[in-house]
Order: C-alpha cells, then sequence, then structure tokens
C-alpha cells in the first residue's frame, strides 16, 4: 500500500480529468455516453500511472495510440486461447489486425523505455515506469519485464470504467443508499478544506465504510471473472464439498455463481445491499470472507490495493458532486475474459450544494 500511497498525486492528476469533462457534460444538459467518456478517462489514469503523463484520450476525444481497442482484443483473444490453448497456433495465422497492433504498442513500450533510460535520475517519480527503471538499475528487471509489466499495467484499464458503470447504476437508483453515501462523504470534503474539488485524501477514504461496503457490494455482484480460472488436482486428489476429483484433474470456481450463493451471502444473495457488510458483525464477517473479487493465493491480483483505491476516490467526487439520472433500466454485459458493461447512458447534472 506504500506504493499506492507514493502515486496518489498522478491519480488526483486523472480525478481533475474526470471532473472537468463530467462538469462539461453538465453543462451540455443532454444524456451523455457515459461510458465512453470513462473508457478515454481509464486510458488517461493508466498512462499517468504507467508513463507518469496522459495521453489526452478525453482531450482529444480519442483512442490515443489505440490501446483500448488493443485491450479489448487482447482479453478476448486471451479468454479464447486461454481456455483452449491448441486453438493458439491456428488462430493466430487470421488475426493481422491483432499482429500489427501489438507491434505498434510494443514500438510505444519500447519508445518509452528507451526515453527513460537516458533521462537523469531527477526526472524520476512513482509512476509504474520511474519505479521500474530503478529495478532494472539495480539488475533486478529487464527491459522485457519492463515491456511485459507495461502490457500487464494496462490491462486494468477495461475495469476501471465497468466499476463505475456498475456503482453509478445502483446509487443513482436508491435514494436511501445516495444519501448515506453523501452523509459519509460531505463532513469530510469539509473538513479535508481541499483545493480540488472533492478530491479527498487517502486519510478520508479510509475513514468512509459505507463507501468502501458499497464497492465491495459492487465487486460481488458484478465480479470481474468472465471465465472461470482453473486449477489443477495436486497428487492424491482433492475432497471438495462432498466429491472427490483425482489428481490431475482441471477445476474451477464459477465466480459469478459463488457470489450469488445463499448460502453465503443470504436470501437476498442476488439483491444490492451494502449493509451486509457493515450493521450484522456475524452477516459481515461471512461476506468478507467468501468474497473474492481478487482471486486468492498465488494468482491473487497484485493490482488489488490500486485499484479499489482508485475507484473509491473517484465514486466519492461523482457522488459529492453530481446527480446523474435518466440512466438504463438494465446493465448489458460484454463476457470475454473479464465480464464488462456495454453501454451505459446518463444526464449529468451538477450537484445543488
Amino acid at each position: 500500500m506504500s506504493q499506492v500511497l507514493k502515486m496518489e498525486y498522478l491519480i488526483d492528476q486523472s480525478l481533475e480529468i474526470l471532473f472537468k469533462k463530467l462538469n462539461q457534460l453538465a453543462e451540455q444538459g443532454v444524456k451523455s455516453d457515459l461510458l465512453h467518456w470513462l473508457k478515454l478517462w481509464s486510458m488517461d489514469n493508466s498512462s499517468l500511472l504507467i508513463f507518469g503523463e496522459s495521453f489526452g484520450c478525453v482531450e482529444k476525444d480519442a483512442d490515443v495510440n489505440g490501446l483500448l481497442q488493443l485491450t479489448r482484443a487482447s482479453t478476448f483473444y486471451a479468454s479464447v486461447v486461454g481456455i483452449i490453448p491448441e486453438w493458439h497456433k491456428v488462430l493466430w495465422n487470421y488475426v493481422p489486425s491483432w499482429i500489427m497492433s501489438e507491434k505498434e504498442v510494443r514500438s510505444f513500450a519500447e519508445k518509452q523505455i528507451e526515453e527513460k533510460e537516458v533521462a537523469k535520475d531527477s526526472t524520476r517519480g512513482a509512476c509504474f515506469l520511474d519505479t521500474w527503471f530503478q529495478q532494472k538499475e539495480a539488475d533486478r528487471m529487464d527491459k522485457t519485464e519492463v515491456r511485459i509489466g507495461i502490457g500487464g499495467a494496462l490491462g486494468g484499464t477495461e475495469l476501471t470504467p465497468s466499476f463505475m458503470c456498475q456503482a453509478m447504476y445502483h446509487v443513482y437508483r436508491e435514494p436511501a443508499v445516495l444519501q448515506r453515501l453523501r452523509d459519509e462523504i460531505d463532513p469530510r470534503v469539509v473538513r479535508s478544506n481541499t483545493s480540488s474539488h472533492s478530491i479527498l485524501p487517502h486519510e478520508a477514504i479510509q475513514e468512509m465504510p459505507y463507501l468502501q461496503a458499497v464497492l465491495k457490494e459492487i465487486m460481488r455482484l458484478w465480479p470481474v471473472a468472465g471465465v472461470t480460472f482453473s486449477r489443477v488436482v495436486p497428487e492424491g486428489g482433492a475432497h471438495l464439498s462432498g466429491y472427490h476429483f483425482r489428481a490431475g484433474q482441471v477445476i474451477g470456481i464459477n465466480y459469478w455463481a459463488a457470489s450469488r450463493n445463499t448460502e453465503y451471502f443470504g436470501a437476498d444473495a442476488a439483491e444490492f445491499r451494502p449493509e451486509r457488510w457493515l450493521d450484522d458483525p456475524e452477516e459481515a464477517k461471512r461476506a468478507n470472507y467468501y468474497s473474492i473479487p481478487f482471486s486468492l493465493g498465488s494468482r491473487e491480483c497484485i493490482g488489488k490495493h490500486l485499484a479499489t483505491f482508485m475507484v473509491l476516490k473517484a465514486l466519492a467526487l461523482v457522488f459529492y458532486s453530481f446527480d446523474i439520472s435518466s440512466l438504463p433500466d438494465s446493465l448489458e454485459l460484454w463476457n470475454d475474459h473479464v465480464a464488462k458493461v456495454e453501454d451505459f447512458e446518463g444526464l449529468v447534472k451538477k450537484r445543488h450544494l
């Protein structure tokens, strides 16, 4: 978490971009494609965290460098060949656009690496690339590993817009939830005396259990994993839930089924109810034990602290500053390697404070 806090100033820069765009949408007074803008903002956010500077996707209203398209293509391709790896040799020959895109991104990454190699130490900051170069200079990483790191960090770009859309979808449709959130956020904005609108610091975010409960409930109801991640049964086999699995079998947990299991989360497991994480200590303990939005063990997502911290700060900004209406009646998802929202429009208005 200490490394995440070093990057907080970069997250705040990206939130300034988001705040400015939402203000512009509010001034227009018409229904907007919020998912479109959240995707562009997410790429600007990723570029700030990785390279220390924004690509300007929101400002230019464009998928600069084509990385959003590449990320979508890569997750789809990974979902196919990850499940049926034998198809890779065949399919790879029929995706020239993918090969071209990957070459372009690889070239872009190499260019960024070369610029860092000739930069002086005084230019180093807390972005991923600067941190990795400190490791490279200490002979702990090589250039290939740095390039792979860039690709891996870009992989989370698709997830943030979905988290944001899902949270806005539920919270703005339930006035009691929105009011409880604002009762928690409002005094902390005043107390922080922040000059950056309602971009709250880490200390304030940590003091907001209901905001954290809302995000936990979103990640439970809408798991990121679009496929079941496989595990191989070890020697001797395994007994799980009354069944025996022989050694070598490939098994896995379906996150969507597990997250809606009434045995774990109660009779209303399919409902959005953030209070399940707070009001009853036993229920909250059970929910925390059975919820695994970032997986567990050696396969646990290494970016979970950064992802949750960033989204919490963004949600606090949005719910404090804006009212959003005319939202869709339901959420439509595209499901490949990750499950993501496909369409999300809404009417943004400035909140009367």
